[in-house]
């Protein structure tokens, strides 16, 4: 099996149970995801099955959204309410008025340091393998983009709680945000509930649990995948059907075809089909496509028209 499939991951597993789950449910080794959550977040989980995983750098690059629970006045070692509460501060006098007014500090290209447990790599090892432990390593700080971020309710009290929606680029910690937040409306932060709505193109709605996946058969399990094509949607897209597409799939660099507009970067590749063949970069000046990744699953077999 090729090809992508949105699960909506429930609280509790790890992204890699769940990779395991369908590794079992697919009957195949080779799957992968794309942006890990967390195990105490749920929703869109993207996962690429067979020569689709070769893609899943392309959705993981994608914009996310977000709903999220602050709450305010606790701090805890992990920056969500699974780690160990640290520090606690009344916070009864913040209102949703002051709460909006901190909200531009977080927009825009923002600073952030990757929290003690996270799968950042330091010298080889995990960060959350570091911190449990006993051996805590303060990341380097990384910059990244967060574009929008709206207050969607508010309960007030000694704690209060927020839910926000956020939508943001590739490695956002949404409970970082909600520390750091914390931190600057004077009480400290800690993220609740987290749901991931969006990747890209990939919507919650279209997703499906691992529950309603056990109940169907093996040949509907296989309808469900989408072609990966949509990994890599935004890409320009061009079409090869003659003997130059046997050339590149076997990695070899062909000169574009006449009539495209080039411009330095990737392009998509189809077949005759319309599926997706390759991923090639694209060179202005020489007007040659480089193959990058080929997405065929035998190139040797490849059926050219």
């Amino acid at each position: 099996m090729h090809g992508l499939i949105v699960i909506d991951k429930p609280s509790g597993p790890t992204s890699h149970d769940v990779v395991s789950h369908c590794r079992r449910l697919f009957q195949q080794r080779k799957i992968g995801h794309a942006g890990t959550l967390d195990p105490l977040a749920t929703g869109v989980l993207v996962m690429g099955l067979g020569q689709a995983t070769r893609l899943l750098d392309y959705v993981h690059r994608l914009d996310k959204e977000y709903l999220a629970e602050f709450h305010f006045g606790l701090r805890t070692d992990s920056q969500d309410l699974s780690g160990q509460i640290v520090s606690r501060c009344s916070m009864a006098h913040l209102t949703p008025s002051k709460l909006i007014a901190v909200i531009p500090q977080f927009l825009g290209n923002i600073v952030q340091i990757p929290p003690a447990y996270s799968a950042v790599h330091y010298e080889g090892k995990r960060l959350y393998e570091m911190a449990r432990a006993g051996v805590v390593v303060k990341a380097k700080p990384r910059t990244v983009q967060v574009f929008e971020m709206d207050l969607i309710d508010f309960r007030p009290g000694e704690y209060p709680v927020a839910k926000m929606r956020i939508r943001c680029g590739a490695g956002v910690y949404v409970r970082t945000i909600a520390s750091d937040m914390g931190d600057a409306l004077g009480g400290g932060g800690a993220m609740g509930a987290l749901k991931r709505t969006r990747v890209g193109p990939f919507d919650i709605a279209d997703s499906i649990t691992l529950e309603q996946i056990e109940t169907i058969t093996f040949t509907d399990r296989e309808a469900l995948l989408l072609p990966a094509l949509k990994a890599v949607e935004s890409l320009p897209k061009i079409q090869i059907i003659s003997e130059q597409l046997h050339q590149l799939v076997h990695g070899r660099s062909i000169q574009a075809p006449e009539g495209l507009v080039i411009n330095n970067g990737e392009v998509a590749v189809l077949d005759s089909g319309g599926k997706l063949a390759a991923i090639a970069e694209i060179h202005k000046e020489s007007g040659w496509l480089r193959p990058k990744k080929v997405l065929v699953p035998d190139p040797m077999e490849a059926t050219l028209k």
